[in-house]
């Protein structure tokens, strides 16, 4: 991908984030089903 330098940074922030938000929602619910 040859994406300019603002947006690529933009990409990826966007991507850690969701990232983050999808593990954090996958652990809460792995937690749930556990108990």
């Amino acid at each position: 991908m040859a994406l300019q330098g603002g947006a690529s940074l933009a990409v990826i922030g966007l991507m850690m984030i969701g990232g983050l938000i999808a593990g954090g929602a996958l652990l809460w619910y792995l937690r749930w089903i556990v108990d």
